[in-house]
Formats: C-alpha cells, sequence, structure tokens
C-alpha cells in the first residue's frame, strides 16, 4: 500500500512502484513463513525468515487487505499476485462459530489449532471481512455471523467508522477532521473497489 500512496504522490515512479510491489508480492508468496493447516502467515520473522512470533491471522488480513490496494492500484499484474496471496488463507477458520461471533488471533502451527479469542472490533473486523468475501457458502458460520456485524454498520463513506472507534473532529491536535479524513479516503476509493 506504501508503494501506492508513494507513487500516488510522485515520491516514485509508477513503474518502480509496481516492480518493487511485485517483488515484494513473489517473496512473501514463496518464502515467508505460513502454516499449513490453514495458510496464516508468520507476524515477524529475522532476515533469513527465521521464525520470531505467531502465525497471526489479523497481520495476515493487513498484508493481503493492503496488497489488495496495490493490485486495484497498480493493475492486474499485482492484482492477480495479491489475489493469489488472498486464496493462500482458509479465512472461515479463523471463526469461531455461527453462535459465537469471536475471532482467533493466532494459529499453532503444529496443530493447527486456533487461539486468542477476540471479539470483532478494530481490525479484526477485516478477518470477518476475508472470510465473508472468501466464502461461497451464504449458510455457513461466516456468514451468519460476519454479515450480521458488518451489515449492522452504518459505514460512511468508505469504512471510517470501521477504523475509527469514535470520531475524528477538528479539536483532536491538529489530525485530519472527519470531513477531510472522508474525502481523502474517498479519494481512494477506486483502489479499493475489488477487495
Amino acid at each position: 500500500m506504501s508503494e501506492a500512496v508513494a507513487a500516488q504522490y510522485g515520491y516514485r515512479s509508477k513503474d518502480v512502484a509496481r516492480e518493487r510491489v511485485k517483488q515484494s508480492l513473489n517473496s512473501v508468496i514463496r518464502s515467508w513463513p505460513r502454516e499449513y493447516h490453514s495458510g496464516f502467515l508468520v507476524h515477524f520473522t529475522n532476515r533469513t525468515l527465521g521464525i520470531l512470533s505467531e502465525y497471526s491471522t489479523i497481520d495476515t488480513a493487513e498484508l493481503v487487505l493492503g496488497a489488495l490496494f496495490a493490485g486495484n492500484y497498480f493493475g492486474p499484474e499485482v492484482l492477480k499476485l495479491a489475489t493469489q496471496l488472498r486464496g493462500r488463507a482458509q479465512w472461515s477458520n479463523a471463526i469461531k462459530a455461527a453462535d459465537n461471533p469471536t475471532i482467533y488471533s493466532k494459529v499453532d502451527p503444529n496443530t493447527g489449532q486456533f487461539s486468542g479469542d477476540i471479539l470483532p472490533y478494530n481490525e479484526y473486523y477485516l478477518v470477518a471481512y476475508l472470510a465473508m468475501k472468501t466464502s461461497t457458502d451464504t449458510e455457513s458460520k461466516v456468514h451468519k455471523t460476519t454479515a450480521t456485524w458488518l451489515n449492522s454498520k452504518q459505514w460512511s463513506c468508505f469504512g471510517t467508522e470501521l477504523i475509527f472507534r469514535f470520531p475524528v473532529h477538528e479539536r483532536n491536535r491538529g489530525i485530519l477532521s472527519r470531513k477531510k479524513l472522508d474525502l481523502e479516503l474517498c479519494r481512494c476509493r477506486q483502489y479499493f473497489g475489488h477487495l
């Protein structure tokens, strides 16, 4: 996502940024450690891709959504890689059950057992969103829980309530006002079209 922003604001040419994104996505797809039960990626590694932390549903979701944003910005080559990355995880496995709207945050790479019950809020909605978008079974636990969470919200221009639990106002120490934030987010709407 940062490469798309850099290209959009002229910090880097779009061609150079596109190649950097393609290189990064190819490296993640080929080499980044992931658990093989549900396909979630490890959160932190060292330079030799040694595992330093947990296999994380939310960090995988953030990477995938950033890649999809970049794919929508840079075009078919990047979008194909981003879609391939998205397809490697079984997103619905991160949802506990239809009658228990809980998202698991971690996966044990040896057993595939999920842990870390998190009620859906802030960035964990992203895991739920991907689970809903990639599930084809509308009667599944994913659709019965995720659709209820997401459809019950009054999303504004582009989901700022998803990002901000509390409204952003002018008085917040000069940070973008709510109006300015919505305008800036709407400018990028076209790149979130195919998530």
